[in-house]
């Protein structure tokens, strides 16, 4: 009888050491990756965005934004696109030297390859950051 007792337990105490340790790797997994599930709206990431954004989490909300960047190319949504692609622009010019020369690329990349609804936002874009590229680096252009 008392042999039965301390068998059940250690395989009670086994199993919570099991448990828990399971629990705990799920949880250091989860820490470094962000995981979207399919019923994850966009105005739920835009939310974990600006949390991030608020905490001065920069490089975690534009690794937000580029996976919203992705999701809405894929599914043609043009207005989380369009958004995606002016929050990305922003996060590189927290992050880069010569932003503005790189977000000017970038943009004209984008042109190229957008369709209707996208196109003429993503032109207008282009063309307010050549103005102020411009606005910027007048003294060049005047030398």
């Amino acid at each position: 009888m008392l042999v039965k007792k301390i068998a059940i337990i250690t395989l009670a105490f086994c199993a919570s050491v099991a448990l828990s340790l399971g629990f705990i790797i799920k949880l250091k997994d989860k820490k470094n990756m962000i995981l979207f599930s399919k019923t994850d709206n966009y105005e739920k990431l835009w939310k974990r965005i600006d949390s991030c954004e608020n905490k001065g989490l920069t490089e975690s909300a534009s690794k937000i934004v580029d996976e919203i960047y992705s999701r809405a190319k894929t599914e043609n949504n043009a207005p989380q696109f369009v958004k995606s692609v002016i929050f990305k622009l922003k996060y590189a010019q927290y992050k880069e030297e010569f932003s503005q020369e790189k977000n000017i690329n970038d943009l004209t990349k984008e042109v190229a390859q957008a369709k209707f609804p996208i196109k003429p936002i993503l032109q207008s874009l282009l063309a307010d950051a050549y103005w102020q590229y411009y606005q910027q680096n007048r003294w060049k252009f005047y030398n």
